[in-house]
């Protein structure tokens, strides 16, 4: 599972890198940190408020970041 996490990781940057564009770049981070917190953090198996709070989390960052990137 854990080479398939960083495989697809790897394929999001290259994505990422040959775009250019920052906010798609912003996206496929939060994805990136999605599989790293389920794949390597383990929280696939923790409590749903851990996985939620951690999920959510993500999304509000990746949310305020797009909405500086977009105002800049």
């Amino acid at each position: 599972m854990r080479t398939l996490s960083c495989l697809v990781m790897v394929v999001l940057a290259v994505v990422s890198f040959l775009e250019g564009n920052v906010a798609l770049a912003l996206v496929f981070g939060g994805i990136k940190a999605l599989i790293v917190g389920f794949g390597y953090m383990e929280l696939r198996g923790a409590a749903r408020a851990h996985l939620l709070a951690y999920a959510s989390g993500v999304a509000a960052l990746t949310g305020v970041l797009l909405l500086v990137v977009r105002t800049t």
